[in-house]
């Protein structure tokens, strides 16, 4: 899985205070809310891929209540999307270390990715009631 660099994905340019004539005053800001939006989501398909790809590469989720590994390509997709969103549904779980290791830090990456969204939404928003503020 990639590792965006956080300044490139959401925060590429500087914007200068105008009122200012010294150019010390500048603060950074989301270029673009839809681009960064889109980077996060790709990303979280990327860790369901990649995740999916491991769960079904080393072996290491199976079937509840046998150690036989899941066989085909979809029980490693589903196992990932059910783990990253923290759903659980038990029919499928890990049969060792490493499995267990993976299928704990997949649901951490899945709501790390979910926090930045909302918190690209809620900058957005905070910064119209802060303009509409300096409005009035």
């Amino acid at each position: 899985m990639p590792f965006y660099q956080l300044t490139v994905l959401f925060v590429d340019r500087y914007r200068y205070d105008e009122s200012e004539e010294d150019l010390r005053y500048r603060y950074w800001f989301p270029y673009s809310l839809n681009r960064n939006i889109l980077f996060v989501i790709w990303g979280y398909l990327e860790a369901v891929i990649y995740f999916a790809y491991m769960y079904r590469h080393f072996d290491v989720v199976g079937y509840m209540g046998c150690e036989n590994p899941i066989t085909t390509v979809w029980d490693a997709l589903y196992f990932s999307v059910v783990t990253i969103t923290t759903l659980g549904y038990g029919d499928i779980s890990p049969i060792n270390l490493l499995g267990r290791i993976l299928t704990s830090a997949e649901p951490i990456i899945g709501i790390t990715l979910l926090v930045l969204v909302l918190g690209l939404f809620f900058v957005k928003f905070d910064r119209r009631l802060i303009e509409d503020d300096q409005k009035k």
